[in-house]
């Protein structure tokens, strides 16, 4: 390889490769946030379910449906039979309803894509929340303005941690709150599946649920074009700017001289008879 070629990527080259690839990092990093974190997840689920008109317009009270909020961990997804209580009288015709007669009569749970989810290891109950005054929208959303749920807050570590230290600022609505705990074992403790009332859950039937539950995410994932989005303007990104660096700023800024790469060492003057010479020409400063 030409030396000065060499010395120009040392110097110049490999420094910018490496800040492109840092920032490149840096800002897919925080352009894929949303995407890590299921903000904007919003699956299609297997039967239209409207919160916008059940939950907003006609005011049916979530706890109706989601009969844990009270009492257990988990808040539970209503089954064929509970949407039955209505929908034997209300639009039967209807061919989403015709369905979900289907689920009933087969004695059926409707396969509800999971939109929320927290990893195994964290301890999370419904009930401790919702008795202490906490609205399902301080996490969910404004649920009821939804026709097609989806995934608005992040439920990492920091954002429950953010929530329990500034609870009077984050809550003011509930008089009197105090900051929640911030110890360890408050969320990471044994998951004994228990509800509030003393019952027990099986915990093999629990984790099927939840790893049928993470397959559906997995496969429904790939077909949001907002987070896709997200994804593919990272990489696009990186593509671009390492594509510059390598091939358009290299070869610009070396300069030619008479079809020759000019040499990147400063030029060495000499002294002949007394004078400071220069490729040839005098230079007026005696040495």
């Amino acid at each position: 390889m030409n030396r000065t070629l060499l010395e120009y990527t040392l110097r110049v080259r490999v420094p910018i490769l490496i800040f492109v690839a840092l920032a490149s990092l840096t800002v897919t990093y925080f352009v894929s946030r949303p995407t890590r974190e299921g903000i904007g997840y919003q699956p299609t689920q297997p039967i239209p379910f409207s919160h916008k008109l059940h939950a907003g317009l006609m005011k049916i009270d979530c706890a109706y449906c989601h009969i844990g909020v009270y009492r257990s961990r988990y808040a539970v997804i209503p089954a064929a039979s509970t949407c039955m209580n209505c929908h034997t009288i209300a639009k039967k015709t209807s061919p989403y309803i015709i369905k979900l007669t289907k689920y009933y009569d087969e004695a059926k749970p409707i396969p509800w894509k999971r939109v929320h989810r927290l990893p195994d290891y964290v301890y999370f109950s419904h009930s401790f929340h919702v008795n202490a005054g906490i609205k399902c929208q301080s996490c969910h959303g404004n649920v009821q303005d939804m026709n097609v749920v989806k995934q608005v807050s992040s439920f990492t570590m920091s954002a429950c941690l953010d929530c329990h230290k500034n609870a009077p600022q984050r809550l003011s609505y509930i008089p009197n709150i105090k900051p929640g705990p911030t110890y360890c074992v408050a969320c990471h403790r044994q998951s004994a599946t228990e509800n509030w009332n003393g019952g027990i859950m099986e915990k093999e039937e629990v984790r099927s649920q939840k790893q049928d539950a993470t397959r559906e995410d997995d496969r429904e994932s790939s077909s949001v074009p907002g987070l896709q989005r997200r994804k593919m303007l990272g990489w696009m990104g990186v593509g671009i700017v390492g594509a510059i660096a390598f091939k358009t700023l290299p070869f610009k800024l070396i300069s030619r001289r008479g079809g020759k790469r000019k040499s990147a060492k400063p030029d060495a003057r000499i002294a002949i008879n007394g004078m400071a010479v220069k490729r040839g020409k005098k230079v007026t400063k005696n040495v």
